[in-house]
């Protein structure tokens, strides 16, 4: 199964157990999943990292990292985890939810946002330490979408207000005024004659994309809030064809040549360098751009070529001649972004990867192509980085005189060859790189970087007899769902277990009932070598069963 298939049109509202599993919408609230996917910061209204966050289930749950809610139906609805992230909910929202059930539920670090059906129209109901009613400058009512930053929503209104002193305004926020709660009138202004489709986020600001393809922004300046003096004069006159975030800053790409345009933080990705920006120009422009936290990385629309700005050793420069090599000669097929660190593959199986070393940056340029063998050259299970040598180099790329062919088709986290499939997932301290062959049959899986997120080895022979369907990341664990026999919607995790989900709690896995058709990661972003974190999972059953684990929420088992 190709996990990257579209199944969900935009616009409907699916409940867990209705849909095939694993299958994604190719866009939410006008913002292409694409954008979302290939961001740092999630953009479809969950401040999240790594998980793919376009399934149905996220319509009616959601996450700070440290809390979830969660509403189905009438009488059903849950919340739990940290009270200092959004789990205590104030009376009388909890039954005024049973009653009234959310359509959609969305959330920052540490607050929650649920949008309800009040007559012939909406209301948006929130909660958490980061919602202060006071501060509130703007209606929460007639709301079209919500998106999210660290500490903020903002929101595209159904129609323009119609009266009062924001009469004509079209969106809307609440939150820290100083990251994106309050909106400079001049972007009101900019947006009367050219409405809104959808807006972005980093941690600390947003900008909102046009009718006419315009971006406008506000918030945090060192967080992309006030575009630079260089990125307003590239971008002026232009339409904005893809827009992305990394923490720290914005990068667009502009619609009449595919040129990058970057603002934000200067050193962690919101200034291209002269020399990459022209390596890029001179190569088709962008087909797109990968961020991880501190960084940014183009492929080409040319030769799918890789290029890397931002913070030099989280990732934004390839420091050694083996991945250079391999980026510049192109065909990359497919590219992801741990927070510090990045991982690549091309057209003739090849995975590279580069950033910080303790956290998935290894130096090695490794063969998956021709090969039943796992990856070499990547940490094994019982390997350090300091044991790890590289067994085979593949130099065929430098040394052929033959042209390489563009790789086609758009450039994601996952890639299918002439027999096999390949995926790449991150963590915040490495990867893990699972191919398979045609029938979904997993051929190989090989995981690097802090030793506490290597996959054991009892897990990586339960996974090798396994048929692959899905793999979610939290900050420190996996969890994949497999096909196990004539079983499908089986849990396998390895990880960091108590902290961050990698390990399946014994009296979960016992009470779940018929297969695993969703999960969502529970993720939070985090300062590099943070000393504790806390991320967990949330699962969904064909039967209707909802459980969660970690140490972000604690475990809990829900019969929804």
């Amino acid at each position: 199964m190709d996990e990257s298939s579209i199944g969900i049109n935009e616009g409907e509202e699916e409940t867990p157990g209705t849909t095939a599993p694993w299958t994604f919408v190719d866009k939410y609230q006008d913002v292409p999943a694409e954008e979302s996917t290939n961001s740092y910061i999630k953009q479809f209204g969950r401040f999240a990292v790594y998980d793919d966050d376009h399934g149905p289930v996220d319509r009616q749950w959601g996450s700070t990292g440290r809390a979830y809610a969660f509403s189905k139906g009438k009488d059903h609805f849950a919340a739990g985890g940290s009270a200092t992230h959004g789990a205590n909910v104030p009376a009388p929202i909890p039954n005024y939810l049973r009653r009234n059930p959310a359509q959609r539920i969305f959330s920052t670090s540490n607050t929650f946002a649920v949008l309800v059906p009040v007559g012939n129209s909406n209301r948006l109901i929130l909660w958490g330490p980061g919602f202060i009613p006071a501060n509130n400058r703007y209606p929460l009512r007639g709301i079209r979408s919500v998106y999210a930053n660290g500490t903020c929503f903002a929101f595209i209104y159904e129609a323009p207000l119609p009266s009062g002193a924001r009469a004509g305004q079209r969106i809307g926020a609440t939150g820290a005024d100083a990251n994106g709660g309050l909106i400079p009138d001049a972007v009101h202004l900019k947006l009367a004659d050219d409405p809104p489709v959808s807006i972005r986020a980093t941690a600390a600001a947003f900008a909102v994309l046009t009718e006419s393809g315009k971006v406008h922004t506000w918030g945090n300046a060192a967080f992309g809030g006030t575009m630079s003096t260089s990125a307003t004069s590239a971008l002026a006159g232009e339409r904005v064809r893809k827009l992305f975030a990394n923490y720290h800053a914005f990068c667009a790409i502009r619609d009449s040549d595919g040129a990058p345009v970057a603002w934000g933080n200067a050193a962690n990705g919101g200034d291209i360098p002269a020399d990459v920006l022209n390596n890029i120009t001179s190569d088709g422009g962008a087909e797109t751009v990968v961020a991880a936290n501190t960084a940014f990385c183009c492929i080409t629309a040319g030769r799918r070529k890789a290029f890397a700005w931002g913070l030099a050793a989280q990732g934004g420069s390839m420091t050694t001649e083996a991945v250079k090599q391999m980026a510049v000669t192109g065909n990359i097929a497919a590219c992801r972004a741990g927070s510090w660190a990045f991982c690549m593959i091309n057209t003739r199986g090849q995975v590279g990867a580069w950033g910080n070393t303790a956290h998935g940056g290894t130096t090695t340029v490794a063969n998956i192509g021709n090969s039943t063998e796992p990856v070499t050259g990547i940490q094994s299970a019982d390997a350090t980085p300091a044991d790890e040598v590289v067994q085979e180099f593949v130099d065929d790329v430098s040394s052929s005189s033959e042209p390489v062919a563009a790789a086609a088709g758009p450039i994601g986290w996952s890639y299918a060859g002439p027999d096999w499939k390949a995926y790449i997932y991150a963590v915040d301290s490495g990867f893990c790189l699972i191919t398979t062959y045609p029938d979904d049959l997993i051929r190989s899986v090989s995981s690097w970087g802090a030793a506490n997120t290597v996959i054991s080895d009892p897990a990586k022979q339960v996974m090798l007899a396994s048929y692959f369907e899905a793999v979610k990341t939290s900050n420190r664990a996996y969890l994949a769902i497999v096909r196990q026999g004539d079983a499908g919607g089986c849990p396998v995790a390895w990880g960091e277990a108590t902290a961050n989900g990698g390990a399946v709690p014994a009296d979960i896995e016992e009470r779940l009932q018929g297969p695993i058709v969703d999960a969502r990661a529970n993720t939070v972003a985090v300062p590099l070598n943070a000393v504790a974190n806390t991320s967990g999972f949330t699962v969904w059953t064909a039967s209707g069963q909802m459980a969660t684990w970690g140490g972000g929420t604690g475990m809990a088992f829900i019969d929804t």
